[in-house]
């Protein structure tokens, strides 16, 4: 099994085959460091979860009526349960889109797109690179089918 570990301005990773655990640094941008961890490790493609506890969070909702996004900023240092997401590479940008669950006052229960948040403390992912992946005809053959009976 390959092995490394591999560290940016604003992280510190482990690499173990295509697979790495990213811990993000105390106050780091979470946008910005994982956006630096995708720049040097030369990642075009690959999915992530992650948990952590954050503040200075904004965080996006579409709203379906409107059909336009509203935006929530969260000054407080919150609790993360659960970060995932998926860097993709399309006509040569890459992108990375970052969605969040987490508990605020109340039991309230919060979702959306992170736009920006500040680590609190330690944040980690899980990431799975799959640059070296091609996609086969059964996988495609796979999403033509459709599950949904509209009877």
């Amino acid at each position: 099994m390959n092995s490394q570990i591999v560290t940016g301005n604003l992280w510190t990773a482990h690499k173990i085959e295509d697979y790495y655990i990213v811990k993000l640094q105390d106050r780091a941008n979470i946008v910005d460091a994982l956006n630096d961890f995708i720049a040097y490790e030369r990642i075009r493609s690959g999915n992530f979860s992650g948990v952590g506890i954050v503040r200075d969070m904004t965080l996006r909702f579409l709203d379906p009526s409107v059909k336009k996004y509203l935006y929530t900023h969260l000054n407080s240092p919150v609790e993360v349960q659960n970060i995932s997401g998926a860097i993709s590479d399309h006509e040569g940008k890459i992108s990375l889109s970052l969605n969040a669950t987490l508990e605020w006052k109340n039991e309230t229960t919060l979702s959306g797109q992170i736009m920006n948040a500040k680590v609190y403390g330690c944040t980690e992912f899980l990431f799975y690179s799959q640059n070296n992946q091609s996609i086969d005809e059964n996988f495609l053959n796979l999403c033509r089918t459709s599950f949904w009976s509209f009877n």
